[in-house]
């Protein structure tokens, strides 16, 4: 074995602790192993780290696949790969990204970057500075969105707030959901605060009642403009012929 430290993998004095291969790493914990890669650790009971740069399982059973500076630190805990992830919660996982926060049980991230899984059985598949914190919300995408109420969810947008129960945004930007069961489904800075309310497009609406909605504007499509002809009787056979064929012009 080579003597340089910098090139040393150490298995710590635990049972059945194994680093294999790859550069500087450390297996700690009992039953831990780490695969490959360069400067990880594993010192959770029975954690492994498979490959990357810098990654630390320190949660009982808890793994990384791959990645830089990732952390998995819940008991069960998962990283696919991504760069400063960190997953804390009971079953908590991350598929990838960066910076992205998995700290409720059973909470997931697939993607995107700053984003934050709090509640239990959250999930956030990617964008960017999105958060979920009620138990089982959700956010698919968009920017700086945030599910607060149980069950809420955003599907993407910018700056969107649900926050009653099963309240949900679809998109647009600077919408709120407050009303339980409450819904907007896009525009700009409209507001659904009554129970069941909806508010379906548009720009600074409000559905304030229960059972209260918004509907998109629409356009009225305008009457054609009514024309006088003049009489048939009054007409030559030839001006009645031409008479007829512009009626028929314009009916048509």
């Amino acid at each position: 074995m080579p003597t340089n430290p910098h090139w040393r993998n150490l298995s710590g004095n635990k049972v059945a602790a194994s680093a294999s291969g790859g550069n500087s790493n450390t297996a700690a914990g009992q039953y831990s192993s780490v695969t490959g890669g360069n400067g990880n650790m594993a010192s959770g009971l029975a954690s492994s780290i498979t490959a990357g740069l810098s990654n630390i399982a320190s949660g009982p059973t808890s793994s990384v696949t791959g990645g830089r500076d990732n952390t998995a630190s819940g008991i069960t805990s998962s990283i696919s790969g991504g760069d400063f992830n960190k997953a804390s919660g009971f079953i908590s996982s991350i598929s990838g990204g960066e910076v992205n926060e998995a700290g409720g049980d059973i909470s997931s991230i697939s993607g995107g970057n700053a984003n934050m899984a709090t509640g239990s059985i959250s999930s956030i598949s990617g964008g960017s500075g999105n958060e979920s914190f009620g138990s089982t919300s959700s956010v698919t995408g968009g920017r700086e969105n945030i599910a607060r109420g149980p069950s809420s969810s955003i599907s993407g947008g910018r700056r969107n707030t649900a926050i009653g129960l099963i309240s949900s945004v679809t998109g647009g930007d600077d919408n709120t959901a407050s009303g339980n069961r409450s819904s907007v489904t896009g525009g700009t800075g409209n507001t659904a605060s009554g129970q069941e309310s909806s508010v379906s497009g548009g720009t600074g609406n409000t559905a304030s009642g229960d059972d209260s909605s918004v509907p998109a504007a629409s356009t009225t499509p305008q009457a054609p403009s009514s024309r006088r002809l003049p009489a048939a009787s009054s007409m030559s056979p030839l001006a009645r012929t031409l008479w007829l064929l512009v009626v028929v012009v314009l009916t048509t």
